[in-house]
């Protein structure tokens, strides 16, 4: 999927509006982490969505899972480097990773 290269991008765009300063403080509070996470959800799956080209039950489930999967990958250490433009680390290969590990899961019809 093309999707791999369209989340990052979104993420970075998403995280570098806020100035260095202003995400120090605010990466403390764990409202910014919960509100991380669902964006970052929510994003990721659209844009796994858009990027299949469909959005079946078969791809809709596909891409959530995936996008949860990768969520949870993601350290609260890594998401404070990203709000300050830190790209996070291996992005593709734990996108791909969270994909397979959801592709294994489908049941077998």
């Amino acid at each position: 999927m093309r999707f791999r290269f369209l989340l990052p991008l979104a993420l970075v765009l998403t995280l570098t509006a806020c100035s260095q300063e202003a995400a120090k403080s605010y990466t403390d509070n764990e409202e910014f982490y919960t509100g991380f996470r669902e964006g970052f959800i929510k994003s990721s799956t659209q844009s796994c969505l858009d990027s299949a080209g469909g959005d079946t039950a078969e791809i809709k489930a596909l891409c959530e899972c995936a996008s949860l999967k990768l969520a949870d990958s993601i350290t609260r250490e890594e998401i404070k480097n990203a709000s300050i433009g830190t790209p996070l680390p291996n992005i593709e290969a734990r996108t791909q990773a969270a994909v397979n590990a959801c592709r294994e899961m489908k049941p077998v019809q």
